[in-house]
Formats: C-alpha cells, structure tokens, sequence
C-alpha cells in the first residue's frame, strides 16, 4: 500500500526537479552579485515554486480517490489515506527547497542546514516506529509529511530569525 502511493507521489513530485535544477545556478551567480537582486528573484521563485507545489499537493489528493484503485488495482483502496498524508509532501519539498538549498546554503549556512536536517531524521526516528505500529502505512505517511512540514516550518523561522531577508526587500 505504501509503496504504491509513495510511487506516484515521487513521480508527481518530479515535476519540481526541473525548475528548481534550473534556477540554482541563476540563483547562486544572481546573489553573488547582490544579495538584494538574489533575495528578489528567490522571492519569484519561491512563489512560483511553491504554487507548482501546492499544485501537485491538491492533484494528489483529489486523484486519491479514483487513481490509486485504477493504478493499483482491488484491494489498495486503503492506499487512499497514504496518499493523503503524502500529498503534502510535494509542497512541503516544493518550500523547504528553496528555503534550505537555494538561501541558507547560497548564504553559507551549511553548519544550520546540516543540523535543521539531522533534527529532522532523529525527529522521523522517534515518530516512525509508534505512528507504523499504531497506523501502518498511514502512520509511516503521517511520518513523512509531520516531518516534511517540520523542516519547512524550522527553515522558515531559521531565515526570519537571522534577518535574512527572503520574505521582505532590504533597506
């Protein structure tokens, strides 16, 4: 059940991989030349990128429905659920991807990135093992997403809370 819905989160999140592939090196050369400039087109990426996220995200779980039993056949319906808790994923990564790759590490912010992620894995360690015996494979996708929204949620507060400027202009 889980690696069914999973399968077709990863591939419905795929559709990030090329903008976000795209704009990385425009990012990092546009901010090496001015932090203002770099912040302002960051700003038009993560509008864009998190509106591809969202995107996906509402896709996934509105397909639930009907998509899974076709793609999987009798007996997935309970994928449903799965897939629910992982359509949050994409717009979780959509976020947390320019949050984290495109800012904190084009700022030189390896050491705060490096421990936001390993956080996040001892968090995903201590959630996983009850959430699966408890739910199954809901609990591992409620895993997934609690853990995805974590990382966005502590980046966010990360950038704000340094004064980065990515949600206002400089000056």
């Amino acid at each position: 059940m889980f690696t069914g819905a999973d399968k077709l989160r990863t591939a419905a999140q795929g559709l990030l991989n090329p903008l976000s592939m795209a704009v990385f090196p425009r990012a990092n050369a546009v901010m090496a030349q001015s932090q203002e400039k770099g912040m302002a087109l960051l700003r038009n990426v993560l509008w864009i990128q998190g509106s591809v996220g969202v995107l996906i995200s509402l896709a996934l779980w509105v397909v639930a429905e009907w998509l899974l039993p076709m793609i999987l056949g009798a007996g997935y319906e309970d994928a449903r659920l799965v897939l629910r808790w992982l359509a949050i994923i994409p717009t979780m990564i959509a976020l947390n991807n320019v949050f984290g790759m495109q800012v904190m590490l084009a700022l030189g912010r390896q050491r705060a990135f490096t421990r936001i992620l390993v956080t996040s894995s001892m968090l995903n360690m201590l959630l996983v093992f009850p959430l699966a015996s408890w739910y199954g494979a809901a609990g591992v996708a409620a895993t997934m997403a609690l853990v995805e929204v974590f990382v966005t949620l502590v980046m966010a507060a990360y950038i704000v809370r340094t004064g980065i400027p990515l949600f206002r202009r400089l000056g």
